[in-house]
């Protein structure tokens, strides 16, 4: 049996929405040096993600949404969602 231990502790910091743009970034400064955890509240249509990134030196977060619709089909507007964020 094996058991691993850590001193790492996490928090919520907050939430943003996408407002219905396909891309976009959001700054907190609380997430410079920490790792990116993410929560979409839903994601929508034809689109996957929303796919997110984290530059931890600035904390600046990136996402953008990937069309998925295939056979000529219009995936339409990138969903409006609420991105809840937080880091550890």
């Amino acid at each position: 049996m094996k058991f691993a231990f850590t001193d790492y502790t996490g928090g919520f910091f907050g939430s943003f929405n996408t407002g219905g743009a396909s891309s976009g970034t959001w700054q907190d400064a609380r997430l410079v040096g920490k790792l990116l955890v993410t929560f979409p509240s839903s994601t929508l249509g034809n689109y996957g993600g929303p796919n997110v990134t984290l530059d931890s030196s600035t904390g600046v977060i990136s996402w953008s949404f990937g069309v998925t619709a295939t056979g000529g089909a219009n995936a339409g507007s990138p969903p409006d969602i609420t991105i809840y964020f937080g880091g550890y």
